[in-house]
């Protein structure tokens, strides 16, 4: 997810129910329209870069301290495309 205030919840809601995962498998979800990089919108490579990178990076600021706190865990990235 792109949206890290929305990740921190979710990531806030699961740990207080539930023990921190033994595995997190991130997989980036999209990816542009095939064209040459300056033929691209700003708007499309900006979406693409907040869900592909970001939404990675949120997953893991949310989740991996707790996995680290209990001194256990894999991460799992793939990459769409």
């Amino acid at each position: 997810m792109a949206n890290e205030q929305l990740v921190k919840q979710w990531a806030e809601h699961v740990l207080q129910k539930y023990e921190p995962p033994d595995i997190v498998i991130n997989n980036a979800a999209i990816i542009n329209y095939p064209a040459p990089l300056w033929d691209i919108s700003s708007e499309e490579f900006s979406n693409l870069i907040d869900i592909n990178i970001k939404g990675v990076v949120n997953i893991i600021r949310h989740f991996v301290p707790a996995m680290v706190k209990n001194k256990r865990g894999i991460i799992v990235n793939f990459s769409s495309g």
